[in-house]
């Protein structure tokens, strides 16, 4: 590698680096972990996503996630962990399901959580272009533990690409990932 690629490749790291970052912190009000509690104990389900339409607060998530049984959800900057009381309306063609919240309870609870406002979602997705990042926040199984009557999962972020070599398809969008070629963000910590 010459020292104007080995520059491209700093500055290329520097810029990934400093998006992931940002957008992690831009990001983490509007996602909660979902659990579900059996006879063994509190499981971390996957990711929810807190939207708005109108006035009405959704929370978000995969079919297969919500058909796992009734969740529970914790709002950003709460200890609090709420049931979603209502049943999840799903897709049958997407892996897609939401259900509605209570405002009076998005209201009365301390919380530092928001959700994404629907008309910032576009109508489908659109293949990238190949300088165009994009960015995964959410709630993974291996960073997630229970003990002592507590789950403690924390989010994990991530910045890739879309594949050059994907066929159009409005259902799925392939993210490009050669895991042996990934690295962690200067501001990452073991904890």
């Amino acid at each position: 590698m010459n020292d104007k690629e080995h520059d491209l490749a700093n500055q290329w790291t520097k810029t990934c680096d400093e998006v992931c970052e940002t957008m992690k912190g831009h990001t983490r009000p509007f996602i909660a972990p979902l659990s579900r509690a059996t006879s063994e104990g509190v499981f971390l389900q996957g990711t929810g996503t807190y939207i708005s339409i109108r006035d009405q607060r959704l929370l978000l998530t995969c079919e297969h996630v919500a058909s796992a049984g009734p969740l529970n959800h914790c709002s950003y900057g709460s200890k609090n962990v709420e049931s979603a009381t209502r049943n999840f309306v799903d897709s049958k063609s997407l892996d897609v399901a939401f259900t509605t919240l209570d405002q009076q309870d998005w209201n009365a609870k301390a919380h530092q959580a928001e959700a994404v406002s629907f008309d910032r979602f576009a109508d489908q997705h659109q293949i990238a272009d190949r300088s165009e990042l994009i960015f995964i926040h959410g709630f993974a199984g291996e960073n997630s533990t229970y003990g002592f009557d507590t789950l403690v999962t924390n989010a994990s972020a991530y910045v890739s690409q879309q594949k050059e070599d994907v066929v159009a398809d409005e259902k799925i969008f392939e993210v490009f990932w050669e895991p042996n070629k990934s690295m962690v963000t200067q501001a990452t910590t073991d904890q």
